[in-house]
């Protein structure tokens, strides 16, 4: 399909680069002028579409489902593209726009924190160590990083880690924050390639739904994660209601105290109503 997809382009001598497929096919190397084989611009095409399609659209699931259960956090973010994007619910941000959703990004960053959606990464030693004074590795051994459990240790998070708390990525909240105690995107040189792509995608998408639609979700919804490499929210569906921008209240309201209690099996999905 992807080699289709060159091959019209060049046929159609369209290799300006208004996108991704463009900028590989028409940008020549800066030292040596050369450009990308149409085997290897395959290679990166391809990348882009698995790895930031899949990650990416699990995560927006996952914001999706958060979003749904937390009315506060959702109003914050619905009145923030209503400043931004007005009245008119088909309004399509600018590229200038999308850095300003800052309640948008921040429910996306605490959705990862949460869950990341590549959930691990891997590293061996090119000598024989030992990590911590206790645990020995040898080149030929792997120490396996889940970063679920990074994101929630509460040594670095508080008694609230568990918790789908948005305001915690705010600037004056973020400062200050351990190094390394953050890692969606994976660490070192071998992070995510497509780290600003796939923030700036998720954040444009979110900021449309919200700005178009309000959404619900079934409150008996249990969380489980599905997916053989990648995590993603099994079977969780939401309801889209289309709503005027600027006007409208968001719907849904916290239950009592404001909580929504959740199954004590699933304590992974406990909402608190709270920044």
């Amino acid at each position: 399909m992807i080699d289709d997809l060159i091959a019209q382009r060049r046929r159609d001598d369209d290799l300006e680069d208004r996108d991704l497929l463009g900028i590989v096919l028409s940008t020549a190397h800066p030292d040596s002028g050369q450009y990308l084989t149409d085997r290897n611009i395959r290679y990166q095409i391809l990348t882009f579409l698995a790895a930031d399609h899949e990650t990416t659209s699990g995560a927006l699931s996952f914001a999706l489902c958060y979003l749904s259960r937390n009315p506060r956090a959702r109003a914050e973010a619905q009145a923030e593209t209503d400043a931004i994007l007005g009245t008119d619910p088909d309004a399509e941000p600018t590229f200038e726009q999308v850095a300003k959703f800052r309640h948008t990004r921040c429910a996306f960053d605490e959705a990862l924190r949460l869950w990341p959606t590549a959930p691990a990464f891997t590293r061996s030693p090119n000598t024989d160590t030992v990590i911590g004074d206790r645990h020995p590795l040898r080149p030929q051994d792997w120490a396996i990083i889940l970063i679920p459990f990074i994101h929630r240790d509460p040594s670095v998070r508080g008694g609230d880690a568990e918790q789908f708390r948005p305001h915690r990525f705010l600037p004056e909240n973020s400062r200050g924050r351990a190094p390394h105690s953050y890692k969606p995107f994976g660490t070192g040189e071998r992070a995510c390639i497509g780290r600003q792509f796939a923030l700036h995608e998720a954040v444009l998408v979110l900021a449309r739904l919200l700005h178009r639609y309000d959404i619900t979700g079934d409150p008996d919804y249990e969380l489980a994660n599905s997916g053989p490499l990648t995590l993603m929210p099994k079977g969780f569906r939401i309801t889209l209601v289309r709503r005027t921008p600027a006007t409208s209240p968001p719907t849904g309201a916290p239950h009592g105290d404001g909580r929504y209690q959740r199954s004590p099996a699933n304590p992974m999905m406990n909402v608190v109503d709270t920044p």
